[in-house]
């Protein structure tokens, strides 16, 4: 026992060196230094004269705090697991009446303090840990109550002539100081003559002229037609995107390259440098949002577009949106000359309001002309367009409120509005961009007949197919990444960030409190929220397993069907737990409801509920799939779709049956394709017993190897049946590898069988029934006999007889 105790002392010791961890004064040090940042950031959180920047300043510190705290949370654990082991280890048995030895003991009253103080270390550190959580909760509080005020602040309204007439002289104002500075700034390059300084000039004013004419030769091609009249999807995706890069990079790169040119030269002062980030701002603005309209709507080029929208409706839309880009680029502009001239904020923000009435409008034009245009799109081209429609009614309810908004007053929400809906149509295109070039990227590099692909299928030993699966799945995520980064962006001016989303949905107002749950209007509409989000990207999954993954599988339809649909509800059960659990409510309470509403219940469900767990079982056991051949009572078709209440059936005669699912467990089915297509057909043949049975089992069975669509394993076979009153009955009994073209196959069959026997002159009786005197030659000649006279006639008449 001792030795086992200095071995594991020895081991504990040589593990805390080797970890290297601080020392408890160090730690304590830390620990003191993070509760006194909180409590610095607290006392400033009392402060009402905090701006932005000051509560940009203050998350970040208590951020750093919070994360430190994690970190060291989750370094000093693993100690306390090891001194806690340890002390297990070195604990006699309890009634063992043996004394522990004195060294054991003071090793272990060392340990124990060792424990309780790394122990206190982890309480403090989850207490830092707590007070930063609500710091960080209390800076957004902060933030959101700034950017309320700000937004929602009411002043006069756009229309009012007061304010247009102050615009107007404001205006007045702000262009004459900015043409005084201009003024002066000419001066400056006049005064300057050094020579190198005129070269430099004149060689950047080349550069420029070089560049902007090969840039409007790309643009002028881009817009023309071109001799590859179908591209692909990678084609039009690397079109759009090289349009985008030239469209914004080109002027972008000269105004920046003019500014850096004149700075270097000593000849942009600050008030100069200033027009040139407007400038630059404006054409940023401009250029962007008409760059991706004319990549993604290819005006002129209607077999590059990647948009799904008419011709006519491309151009009109192109040039509405050009026009709402100038306004908001000029808007821009004016902000930053108003910057210079020390104009008030009250023009800044009547500006920006009355501007918005027009860009609104220019909105509302161009969503109006998208819901016409649908009408001469086709099937293809209105599936592409699909979520343009969920986006222009949107689209159309913000320009509406920011009219309202300017027109009563609230100019600075107007603006805001206009700014966000240009803002978000940037990050649409930009994600319909870039995750289109993810996809061609991906696809041509990780498809199984790239070389990218066939290196990881033969270094991995993956099959083509799970190659394939791989860039599929890799596609998804690279899909849901761009997703939430767009999601990210299109939030952040709202007050959003990645550190304070989560907070944003709690506590917008009090809550009246029923039991243990309290109740909010901010906790219905995030509960509701949660569960359309996951309801969203659960049929996005499903649509990715339906288009995308499960064709890329082996599985036979019937299974992929059940696979979706399992997935679908999966996916609204995952969606009504956690907007359960983020609305806060009890499962136990919903347990004790449930159990006593379920007696009740029951009774007028019950049918229901049978169907409903009868379907569970029939995509569990999948006795029947999607596709198979049928036959429920006096029903039998094609299993068209199975849901968990009832399946439908389509009959050969295309009429739809909707069986309840109870009546497929708990009834007789015949499935013709549980175990496979393949079925068997038998043709009954009759003929005259003067005929040799052996030639006719022959002739049968010629006729059934002749046809492409019967198996030769299991082989043909002929059964003399019976001794029937006219006839000898055989029976060909053979097999078809889809049972689905049986009878197809017996109809080629008889018309192979018949003829065979004519030509062998064996004779077919006639079948005993009454016969009119008048269809016997007609009956005679289909049966091959050419004698018409009524001798003849009379003969057969008594055969039949």
């Amino acid at each position: 026992m001792r030795q086992r105790f200095i071995f594991l002392t020895l081991l504990f010791l040589l593990g805390l060196s080797s970890a290297g961890l601080a020392q408890p004064g160090g730690r304590e040090a830390i620990l003191d230094g993070w509760s006194a940042t909180l409590s610095q950031a607290e006392a400033a959180l009392r402060r009402s004269d905090l701006n932005d920047a000051d509560l940009d300043s203050l998350q970040g510190r208590v951020q750093s705090v919070a994360t430190s705290a994690l970190a060291f949370q989750d370094e000093i654990k693993p100690d306390i697991d090891d001194l806690e082991d340890l002390l297990a280890s070195i604990t006699l048995p309890e009634g063992t009446g043996a004394e522990e030895p004195s060294d054991l003991s003071e090793t272990r009253a060392k340990l124990v303090a060792d424990l309780d103080s790394l122990t206190g270390f982890a309480r403090r550190t989850e207490l830092v840990i707590l007070r930063s959580n609500q710091l960080l909760s209390h800076i957004a509080e902060r933030r959101s109550e700034r950017f309320t005020t700000a937004l929602f602040a009411r002043d006069g309204s756009a229309l009012s002539p007061g304010l247009l007439a102050d615009l107007v002289l404001e205006s007045s104002r702000v262009l004459a100081g900015t043409s005084r500075v201009v003024a002066d700034w000419l001066q400056l390059v006049a005064g300057s003559s050094d020579s190198v300084t005129i070269l430099l000039a004149l060689l950047a004013v080349l550069i420029v002229v070089v560049v902007l004419t090969a840039r409007r030769a790309f643009l002028r091609w881009a817009e023309g037609p071109t001799s590859l009249e179908d591209p692909g999807r990678p084609q039009k995706v690397l079109a759009a995107f090289a349009i985008v890069i030239v469209d914004v990079g080109v002027p972008l790169l000269i105004l920046l390259g003019l500014r850096a040119l004149l700075a270097e030269l000593g000849l942009l002062p600050r008030s100069v440098d200033e027009i040139a980030i407007g400038l630059t701002t404006a054409v940023a603005i401009f250029t962007v949002i008409t760059g991706l309209s004319r990549a993604l709507a290819a005006p002129n080029r209607p077999a590059w577009r990647i948009a799904g929208i008419a011709d006519s409706t491309a151009r009109r839309v192109y040039g509405v949106v050009a026009a709402a880009a100038a306004i908001l680029a000029l808007y821009a502009f004016v902000v930053r000359l108003a910057g210079i001239t020390t104009a008030p904020s009250a023009f800044v923000v009547g500006l920006g309001g009355v501007l918005s009435i027009p860009t609104a409008a220019l909105a509302l034009v161009a969503t109006r002309m998208l819901v016409r245009g649908r009408e001469a799109l086709s099937e293809d081209e209105r599936r592409r367009s699909a979520p343009w429609r969920v986006l222009t009614p949107l689209a159309s309810i913000a320009a509406v409120v920011t009219i309202a908004s300017a027109v009563v007053g609230y100019l600075a929400f107007a603006s805001f509005m206009i700014e966000q809906i240009a803002f978000v149509w940037v990050v649409i295109g930009g994600f319909v961009l870039i995750g289109g070039l993810a996809d061609v990227i991906l696809t041509a590099t990780l498809s199984p007949d790239q070389p990218v692909g066939r290196h990881i299928a033969l270094n991995l030993g993956l099959g083509n197919r799970v190659v394939d699966q791989l860039r599929v799945v890799i596609t998804g995520i690279t899909r849901l990444m761009l997703m939430f980064v767009a999601a990210l962006l299109i939030a952040a001016p709202w007050g959003f960030d990645s550190s304070t989303v989560t907070s944003r949905l709690h506590g917008l107002y009090y809550g009246v409190q029923v039991g243990s749950i309290r109740i909010t209007f901010s906790t219905i509409i995030a509960a509701a929220l949660v569960f359309v989000v996951v309801i969203a990207l659960s049929r996005l999954f499903q649509r990715w397993l339906e288009r995308r993954f499960l064709p890329t599988t082996g599985i036979d339809q019937g299974l992929k069907n059940s696979i979706r649909t399992g997935a679908g509800y999966t996916g609204v059960l995952l969606a009504v737990i956690l907007a359960a659990i983020y609305a806060g409510i009890d499962f136990a309470n919903i347990a004790i409801v449930a159990g006593a509403l379920s007696v009740g219940i029951g009774f007028g469900l019950q049918g229901i509920v049978n169907n409903f767990v009868s379907g569970l079982i029939l995509l569990a056991e999948r006795p029947i799939r999607t596709g198979d051949w049928i036959e429920v009572g006096t029903d039998r078709g094609t299993v068209r779709r199975i849901s968990v209440r009832a399946t439908e059936i389509e009959t050969f005669e295309r009429a739809s049956v909707i069986v309840p699912n109870s009546n497929l467990i708990s009834g007789v089915v015949t499935n013709r394709y549980l175990r496979g297509n393949i079925g068997r057909i038998e043709i009954a043949v009759g003929v005259s017993y003067s005929s040799d049975p052996e030639r006719v089992r022959e002739v049968l069975l010629a006729a059934a190897a002749k046809h492409d669509r019967v198996a030769s394993d299991p082989a043909p076979f002929v059964l003399f049946m019976d001794f029937g009153a006219s006839s000898l009955d055989f029976e060909l009994r053979c097999y078809v590898s889809d049972i689905s073209t049986g009878l197809s196959v017996r109809s080629d069959l008889r018309f192979a069988i018949l003829a065979a026997l004519r030509e062998d002159g064996i004779e077919i009786p006639f079948p005993q029934r009454d016969i009119n005197v008048r269809d016997l030659p007609n009956v005679a000649q289909a049966f091959g006999t050419r004698d018409d006279s009524p001798g003849s006639i009379d003969k057969d008449r008594e055969r039949s007889e």
